[in-house]
């Protein structure tokens, strides 16, 4: 494996580790919220990227 490889996997690793622990300790209804957040972010985040792209650029 190249040493790039190896530091994303380790970066995947850690988040994966953190992502476990979050929901671990986290009460249900929050780890909801944060997800619903999180995926509506994503999706307004790419269509501005979209939109940034056909019109601005």
């Amino acid at each position: 494996m190249t040493k790039k490889a190896i530091i994303i996997l380790a970066v995947v690793v850690v988040l994966f580790i953190l992502g476990v622990l979050y929901f671990k300790f986290t009460p249900v209804w929050a780890s909801l919220t944060s997800v619903a957040c999180a995926a509506g972010g994503l999706v307004v985040g790419w269509i501005a990227h979209i939109l940034y792209a056909k019109y601005v650029k």
